[in-house]
């Protein structure tokens, strides 16, 4: 476990990170373009943006499926 002051666990390495639930996939240099482009191709087409992903963390032991959504 890594805390500082600032509350940073040192991700932030790449840049503004976001990250979407409850798929939980965690994204990396979240400039303007970028999320546009999560918001579009993830959010609303439902692929991930996969060269901006840093990790895929699912809550629940098997992810959570929801009804017509993305999962």
């Amino acid at each position: 476990m890594l805390r500082t002051k600032a509350d940073c666990l040192r991700i932030c390495v790449s840049g503004p990170v976001a990250v979407v639930y409850p798929d939980g996939t965690w994204y990396r240099d979240c400039t303007p373009a970028n999320l546009d482009r999560i918001l579009t191709e993830h959010l609303i087409a439902c692929r991930p943006v996969e060269e901006l992903v840093i990790v895929q963390a699912p809550l629940g032991p098997q992810g959570m499926k929801v009804e017509g959504g993305c999962l």
